[in-house]
């Protein structure tokens, strides 16, 4: 045997040993990398197109990945082509790392001959959902570090800065404020019984998670989606949705039973749900999406008319594009409301502050020299 067949040789075995390995781990749960699954679609994809065989795209792909557990399971749906299964089926292996939704429109993609469609479909689809989510985001960190540094705050004033201002007043005989008292005496408590603190701030722990929760039974999505940002978001994914199923060119409602149960919002989950029940009790897609709730009135005429025109590929191409620039439009518009108000809040915490505790001590400070 000459040395290239034996580092082929080595080669699968190297392949075979992580797929088992892979398959034994498997139980434990692993979060779907949307990131993962936009590369591998977009790279078999294009591999596939330019000739190379499905055997070798896997390879090749797997290959560039960063991720061990995904470069594994790419190992191991070779292993399983090569003992005949398909593409579909060894993806179906994995499905802690590839969901429902992707999988089906692999299969679907495989029995009607339009594997690169749905593999770039799927790119996209990927992609797109990334880059909105990364743009909310992007939105929250300002208001999130605004919110964190005023706790920071908080702490640094009632460990640092009150205790010298007692000393201060001390030193001058003058009465603390009542306030600044109160304040003054649990940073001592706390600081002077650590399993008090401990204990305290455990236990506000375990109120703000109990309030959380009691408010997020409360509030359901179908309020949400009253706000106008939340009910574009869900819009604009549903519409993303529909343009990769469309531009595909594979049946309709059968994509849709297989996005059912790979939808992270079960809002989203649930009218796909009632979409679908309605295309096949025989009603128009444009009839099935208005009863559906989700849909704007803009979107549905420009649907009506594609879907009378004969060209719904197209009219949800479109939708997708115009939705997301008005979404991140929002996303921006939001952000500028957000940032003052968190600025006010800022400033209010700072002018409570000195009105409580530097206040009084420069009014006493006048008090003496008058005297």
């Amino acid at each position: 045997m000459n040395s290239n067949d034996s580092e082929s040789s080595s080669y699968r075995g190297f392949k075979n040993i992580t797929y088992f390995s892979l398959k034994k781990g498997i139980k434990i749960k692993h979060k779907v990398n949307e990131e993962q699954l936009a590369l591998i679609s977009g790279s078999l994809a294009q591999i596939y197109k330019d000739g190379i065989r499905i055997t070798e795209a896997l390879d090749l792909v797997a290959d560039t990945l960063q991720s061990k557990i995904y470069k594994e399971s790419l190992y191991g749906v070779l292993e399983l082509i090569k003992q005949g299964s398909s593409l579909s089926q060894g993806f179906s292996e994995f499905k802690d790392l590839y969901p429902e939704f992707f999988i089906g429109i692999i299969s679907i993609g495989e029995n009607t001959g339009k594997l690169y469609e749905v593999l770039k479909g799927l790119s996209i689809y990927y992609d797109k959902s990334i880059f909105i989510k990364k743009e909310i985001k992007n939105a929250c960190i300002y208001p999130m570090f605004v919110f964190i540094s005023m706790i920071l705050l908080s702490i640094f004033l009632v460990n640092e800065v009150i205790p010298n201002f007692f000393e201060i007043y001390k030193s001058m005989n003058i009465k603390l404020p009542k306030g600044c008292q109160v304040i003054y005496d649990m940073s001592i408590a706390f600081k002077d019984n650590h399993l008090v603190t401990g204990a305290a701030i455990f236990s506000w722990s375990v109120i703000l998670i109990i309030l959380a929760k009691c408010l997020s039974n409360q509030i359901s999505i179908n309020k949400l989606t009253k706000i106008s940002i939340v009910r574009s978001f869900f819009e604009y994914i549903m519409v993303l949705l529909f343009s990769i199923i469309t531009s595909t060119g594979i049946n309709i409602s059968q994509a849709l039973k297989y996005c059912e149960n790979s939808m992270s919002f079960m809002y989203l989950r649930n009218k796909i749900t009632e979409i679908n029940s309605n295309i096949i009790s025989g009603e128009t897609l444009t009839e099935s999406l208005e009863k559906s709730g989700v849909f704007s009135k803009y979107a549905l005429a420009i649907v009506r008319i594609r879907e009378e025109g004969g060209t719904i590929e197209e009219g949800f191409k479109e939708l997708a594009n115009t939705l997301e620039y008005r979404l991140n439009e929002k996303i921006q518009k939001y952000l500028k409301m957000i940032n003052p108000i968190f600025i006010i809040m800022m400033a209010s915490f700072i002018a409570l502050f000195l009105l409580i505790f530097v206040l009084p001590l420069f009014n006493n400070l006048q008090g003496g020299i008058r005297k």
